[in-house]
Order: C-alpha cells, then sequence, then structure tokens
C-alpha cells in the first residue's frame, strides 16, 4: 500500500469534497467518485481499527449516525428483508460522511470555506443552464417549470440554492470591511440572481425554506448587533416580513374565493344562436369567482374550437388533460360564457395557453410566486367540494400524511420496520383508499411522520436527539444552525432520506460543517 505524506492525505480529502460539493447540484455520477476519492483516500491512511475504535466510542459521533444505526436495528422487525437493505444503502451516507471526515486528515480551514465557495459556484451553474431552458433556448417548448432543474429534483435544487443565498450573505456580512466595491457588487449581484431563479422555479419548499432562513438570519443579525439603530432595523424587518407576507396572501385569497353574483332566475336560458346553455347550479366549481359550469354550450364549443386550434376539441392538451375542460376552465377564470361569443373572445395566446394545458389566465404569469399560491387554493377549494385529491400533489400529500398517521399509531412503539413502510401503505389503502387513484397512491411526504411510521417513537426521538444535540453545541455556528433549520423545513414536505441526492446532502453538509468548526487546522 503507498505511503502518502499528510499534505497529500489533506490535499485528496479536499478534492473529495469538493467533487461532492459541486456534485451534488450537478452531477450524481461526481457525487460518487468524491465520495469513493473520500472512501480511498481513508484507507490509504491506514490505522483502521483505532480510527473505527475512536469514532465509535465518541458519544457525540454516535449521536451523528444514530439514524441510520436505528434504521439498522429496524431491519429486526420488518418483513420485507431486501427492501430493508435497499433503504439502508440509499442511507449508506448517514453513516459514511461522518466516519470518513470525523477521521481523516482535513485541510485547513481556508481550503475548507473555499469547499462551500465551489457549491455556491456549482449551484449558479445550475441556474445558468435553467435559465437557458427556461428562456427556451434549448430542450423545446417549456411545459412545466420543474424542467429548469436539469440535473436533480427541483425540490432538491430549490432548497441547494436557498443555502447558497445564505452562504453568500453570510460572506458577506462577514466580509464587508475586508472586500472591494466589485467584491461586494458581485457578491449581491449573484445572490439577486439566486433569487430570481427561485422565484421561476416555483419550489414551494424552497420558498418555506427562504423565508424560514431569512427570519432566522434577522434574529441573528438583531442578537448579534450592538448598534441600537440596527437592531431596531432588524426587528422592523421581521415585523414588516411577516406583515407583508400575510397581506400578499390574504389579498390572493380574497381574490380566488370571491365569488361574482349571479341569480339562476334571472340567467340566460339560450346563446344568440338561439341554442340551450346547461346550467349546474348544484356543482360549485369557481375559476377566479365564477362558477364553471354555468353558461356552456357544448355544441357551439364544438363547432368554434376546430376554427381557432389545430388540436381536435375532444384530444387532450399538452399536459395530458382533456383540452376541451381545460378550455371551460381557461375561459371561465377570464368571465367569458362559454359559446361562440365567448370563445372568439379569446386572443391567439389564450388558445396557445389552453392548448398547454393551463386552466387559469392567472397561472399563465411568468413568475411562479402567486401562481403556486393560487393553485394551492384551487386545490383546496376542490378537494373541498369533492373529498378527492386525484391530480393535485399539495392533497395528496395530505391524504399520504393521513394515512401514515393511522399506521403510525397502529406502531407507535417501534414502527413497521426499516423495510415494510411501502407494503403498510399498500395494505391501508386496500382498507380504505380514501378516494385516490391507485396511480396516486403513494407514502408520507414527511421525514418525521415517515421516521415514526418505519421506526416509531423510539426513532422519532433518536432523529430528534441526532438534530438537536449538534445543534445545541453549534448555536453560535450561524451557517451550521441556517443548515439544520433548512433541513427540518425539507423534513416537513419531503422524505429527504428516501433519495440518494436528499440524504448525501444532509449527511455531507451536516459532518461538513461541524469538520469546519470542530477538527480542522487553521491556515498556515
Amino acid at each position: 500500500m503507498p505511503k502518502l505524506t499528510d499534505n497529500q492525505h489533506r490535499n485528496i480529502t479536499f478534492w473529495g469534497m469538493a467533487m461532492i460539493a459541486m456534485g451534488l447540484p450537478l452531477s450524481v455520477f461526481l457525487v460518487s467518485v468524491g465520495t469513493f476519492v473520500l472512501a480511498g483516500n481513508w484507507l490509504l491512511e491506514g490505522n483502521y481499527l483505532k480510527r473505527l475504535k475512536q469514532f465509535f466510542r465518541d458519544p457525540f459521533s454516535l449521536i451523528i449516525v444514530s439514524t441510520f444505526l436505528m434504521f439498522c436495528v429496524g431491519l429486526l422487525w420488518t418483513e420485507n428483508i431486501g427492501q430493508g437493505f435497499k433503504e439502508l444503502r440509499i442511507k449508506l451516507p448517514m453513516l459514511l460522511m461522518p466516519l470518513l471526515l470525523f477521521t481523516t486528515k482535513l485541510p485547513d480551514k481556508k481550503r475548507l470555506q473555499n469547499i462551500l465557495f465551489l457549491f455556491v459556484l456549482a449551484s449558479v451553474i445550475g441556474t445558468i443552464f435553467g435559465a437557458g431552458r427556461y428562456f427556451e433556448l434549448w430542450g423545446g417548448e417549456l411545459f412545466n417549470k420543474r424542467q429548469i432543474s436539469l440535473f436533480i429534483s427541483h425540490i432538491r435544487f430549490g432548497l441547494m440554492l436557498t443555502f447558497s443565498f445564505f452562504i453568500l450573505a453570510y460572506t458577506l456580512y462577514a466580509k464587508w470591511n475586508e472586500w472591494t466595491i466589485l467584491e461586494k457588487a458581485f457578491c449581491l449581484a449573484t445572490m439577486l440572481w439566486i433569487s430570481w431563479f427561485l422565484v421561476i422555479l416555483e419550489a414551494f419548499t424552497a420558498y418555506a425554506a427562504f423565508a424560514t432562513l431569512l427570519i432566522f438570519s434577522l434574529l441573528w443579525l438583531l442578537k448579534k448587533q450592538r448598534n441600537r439603530l440596527l437592531k431596531t432595523g432588524s426587528l422592523f424587518s421581521i415585523l414588516l416580513l411577516v406583515i407583508v407576507g400575510v397581506l400578499y396572501i390574504k389579498q390572493i385569497a380574497d381574490k380566488h374565493f370571491q365569488e361574482v353574483p349571479f341569480d339562476y332566475r334571472t340567467q340566460k336560458v339560450r346563446t344568440i344562436n338561439g341554442r340551450f346553455y346547461a346550467h349546474q347550479k348544484d356543482v360549485l366549481y369557481r375559476e377566479n369567482g365564477h362558477r364553471v359550469w354555468n353558461y356552456v354550450c357544448w355544441d357551439e364549443l364544438h363547432n368554434e374550437w376546430s376554427k381557432l386550434s389545430a388540436i381536435g376539441f375532444d384530444t387532450i392538451d399538452k399536459k395530458g388533460q382533456p383540452i376541451k375542460f381545460t378550455a371551460i376552465r381557461y375561459m371561465t377564470s377570464k368571465g367569458l360564457m362559454k359559446d361562440s361569443v365567448g370563445i372568439h373572445q379569446l386572443s391567439p395566446k389564450d388558445i396557445s395557453n389552453i392548448e398547454d394545458g393551463f386552466t387559469n389566465y392567472l397561472y399563465t404569469d411568468k413568475l411562479g410566486i402567486s401562481r403556486r399560491i393560487y393553485q394551492l387554493f384551487g386545490a383546496l377549494e376542490r378537494y373541498s367540494w369533492l373529498q378527492k385529491a386525484n391530480n393535485s400533489s399539495t392533497l395528496q400529500r395530505w391524504i399520504y400524511a393521513q394515512v401514515g398517521w393511522s399506521i403510525f399509531r397502529e406502531n407507535v412503539l417501534l414502527g413497521v420496520g426499516t423495510g415494510d413502510v411501502f407494503d403498510a401503505y399498500k395494505q391501508a389503502y386496500s382498507v380504505d383508499n380514501r378516494g385516490m387513484k391507485k396511480r396516486f397512491q403513494g407514502i408520507s411526504h414527511n421525514q418525521f411522520l415517515t421516521i415514526g411510521i418505519t421506526l416509531g417513537v423510539v426513532g422519532f426521538i433518536i432523529l430528534l436527539l441526532s438534530l438537536t444535540y449538534p445543534l445545541f453545541l453549534y448555536r453560535r455556528d450561524y451557517l451550521y444552525v441556517a443548515f439544520v433549520l433548512l433541513m427540518v423545513v425539507s423534513f416537513l414536505t419531503d422524505n429527504t432520506f428516501d433519495r440518494q441526492s436528499g440524504v448525501t446532502l444532509f449527511a455531507f453538509f451536516n459532518a461538513f460543517l461541524i469538520v469546519r468548526r470542530e477538527f480542522a487546522e487553521t491556515a498556515d
């Protein structure tokens, strides 16, 4: 086995971490290569038994990897052992990253700081490619904003961009007196670029994480600053942020849930051409306050649509939805009657929007925050009428949580076991599908609940311990606290540990930010 110097080992560790940091937003392959580099370097360092004993005898290290160890223990009572081992393989970074980083020779703190900048750089590169896709410079027509995250899940990419933004914000604050005006301007411009991309990405989890970290950052400034003016400014900013956010959502809600007044006793019965309208007064569907199933004349719509579009009225739009229902909802959103007169009031752009699958003209806006909120309210409203969550990912999560909670209550102490979560859900749906079609039946999108289902209240407590104990120790480290908050928001809306990219994001930065403070040598 070749003998390397300590400095060579530290260089290899740096490049292994650099490949992981840059691969997280850009390339799963690069993450795998970086992990193999770290593992190979660890093996070349030798003294395996000594370092393993050092790691597993250290209470702090055990707390960090305790959730993974509990997943291993969960194999003892799982019935689907094959799925159990598959889950362990996916979650292996939760053990490997702390082990490799806590027991290897690390570069100095200055080079560790460069790892953060390489991560930010890779994230920005990802946004440049995404912007090209957004403006349809490649990849054809864009039908779904998720497609602008070219390399990984848009949810994970949104979280990485949020973390990148606050890495830059913290660095700008820390280096304010050292950086030149040009450096400050470049940093601020990059932050603005990331902010813009987050808006168009339409990742609700990223919006929630950004708001959480922004409030935390203002509170952190409030506590850290001695200047009374800056303290007052931070407090005022927090209050203003909350008030503006509440008023913004309230404005959208008021507009969405309004109902345009009508009286069935005075409604027109016939179109201008003498055909009868269909009025379904018991169907409450609304688009922007207008009843969807009022003033519908199918014959006229069918006859006139073919004059405006090459897509048949009885076929589907580009999102796979029946185009006649897309047209009905879109016309309703504009307050038009669904007849020959109404359909000819649509512009060529409106026809194109309907062909693309937009059911409401408000949803066609390029910037996505308001659109996402409108869509959420629309989904909630339809669920209140139908009590079915098919075709709404937001409401499906609510159903998944309800089903998951019922499974958890039946397996409170130790859960169903590491490999039995999918089987438990399948069994629950066979008893009560809660109006969900089979292709939409899924598992909880809440990591805390999924841990409870898998490992019971014991596993849930262990997960909380693995999060809160390091958080308490490093509560003065802005980036570590910000990262943990980011992950907590992610856990509330997604099963972060069920995807390689998610579990690696958590495991790598959780370990990296600790060694950055705890184990690294200072720069020469």
